[in-house]
C-alpha cells in the first residue's frame, strides 16, 4: 500500500460516505437504538457499506473494524494492522438535524494510528494525513497543509459538546498538569483554563 495513494483512496471514500448520507438525509430517515441504546440510522450503515467496499478495492486483505459491524457482532480477527472506521460519529447531532458529524476511516499500524481522513458531508470539510508526510484540509478549493505549533507544556483537551460530564472533568483534573479545555456551544469555544496542583 502506497500512502499517497491509499489516502487518496480512503479520501474518496469519505465523501462518497458523505454523499450516502447527505442523499438520506434529503428524504428523510427513521432511528433505530442499538442494544447499548445508543442511536443508528440508515445513514450510517449505508456510509459504512460504501467505506468497506473502497477498502477492499483499496487494501484488500487488511482487516477492517467498523462500528456498524461490530454492532452486529462481525468483528473480524486482526493484528496490529488494521483499519478502524466510523462511517457517521456523532449519531445523536445528526438525528438531531445539525451539522457536527463525520466520517471518520483511520490505518492503525503496529498498535499505533498512521493515516486518516475525517470528513464533515454536511460542510465538505476534509481533514487528511500520514504520519511522516504531513496532513492536509480540503473544503472543495483544492488541498491546504496544515501545520502545528510545537507542543505546549499544558494539556489542551478538545471536549464534545454531546458528551462532556463530570467524569470527563474529573479526569482532566487529576492529570496534575495546567489544563485549558476548549468546549464548542453553539458555534463559538468557550477556552477553561483550570491551573492544576
Amino acid at each position: 500500500m502506497a500512502d499517497g495513494r491509499l489516502l487518496e483512496d480512503l479520501a474518496e471514500a469519505a465523501r462518497e460516505a458523505g454523499e450516502a448520507i447527505l442523499a438520506i438525509v434529503r428524504r428523510g430517515f427513521d432511528v433505530e437504538a442499538k442494544p447499548d441504546r445508543s442511536p443508528v440510522t440508515e445513514a450510517d450503515r449505508a456510509a459504512e457499506k460504501v467505506i468497506l467496499a473502497a477498502i477492499a478495492r483499496a487494501a484488500g486483505g487488511v482487516p477492517v473494524i467498523a462500528e456498524e459491524e461490530v454492532a452486529a457482532g462481525r468483528i473480524p480477527h486482526h493484528g496490529d494492522t488494521y483499519f478502524l472506521v466510523d462511517p457517521l460519529d456523532g449519531t445523536k447531532e445528526f438525528v438531531r438535524g445539525g451539522d457536527d458529524y463525520t466520517v471518520n476511516i483511520g490505518l492503525i499500524v503496529q498498535g499505533s494510528p498512521t493515516l486518516g481522513v475525517v470528513y464533515a458531508p454536511a460542510t465538505g470539510r476534509l481533514h487528511a494525513g500520514c504520519v511522516g508526510h504531513g496532513a492536509w484540509l480540503d473544503e472543495g478549493n483544492g488541498e491546504i497543509p496544515i501545520r502545528t505549533r510545537p507542543r505546549p507544556q499544558e494539556t489542551i483537551a478538545v471536549a464534545s459538546k454531546s458528551h462532556l460530564n463530570q467524569g470527563t472533568l474529573d479526569y482532566l483534573e487529576g492529570s496534575g498538569q495546567r489544563v485549558i479545555l476548549l468546549k464548542e456551544d453553539f458555534g463559538a469555544w468557550d477556552a477553561i483554563v483550570r491551573p492544576l496542583t
